[in-house]
């Protein structure tokens, strides 16, 4: 087994942009090298246009060999303040910056709230697909039973 108190994998996804992940600890599979496990795991991509997004969650392993990635524990996706989602497992595939969930996922933005049983981002973030179950307020909340004006 290898560890290190710091790990950090840094690469260029498929459209040729930059790529950070980082972890407080990480350590190598001894019988499976390409595989790495991580804790506290941090990371950061672009978009073509350059606009970055962050990923976070308690712990991952990476596949260092087909540069995939499963999360576990909090898993947190945000783009600055555009919007936040939140699940407990995720799955990444690093150089095409997809992300697929099977589990309850709660997405918030300006414009109101996305509660989904899975979800799947594909085509750099242009689509989300929401799965099983969907529920969305879009808006300002009113009491029910208020009358709009």
């Amino acid at each position: 087994e290898i560890s290190a108190t710091t790990s950090t994998v840094t690469g260029l996804d498929s459209q040729n942009q930059p790529y950070e992940i980082n972890a407080t600890r990480g350590w190598q599979d001894k019988d499976k090298p390409n595989i790495v496990y991580l804790e506290q795991v941090g990371a950061t991509f672009r978009k073509a246009e350059g606009r970055a997004f962050n990923l976070s969650s308690a712990k991952g392993t990476y596949d260092t060999k087909i540069k995939e990635m499963d999360l576990a524990g909090d898993v947190t996706i945000s783009e600055g303040e555009r919007f936040t989602a939140r699940m407990e497992r995720a799955h990444v595939v690093v150089e095409k910056k997809t992300l697929a969930s099977d589990v309850p996922v709660d997405v918030t933005f300006a414009g109101g709230q996305v509660h989904a049983n899975g979800l799947q981002i594909t085509d750099d973030g242009a689509r989300i697909l929401f799965l099983n179950g969907v529920k969305a307020r879009f808006g300002a909340e009113t009491a029910k039973g208020d009358q709009a004006p």
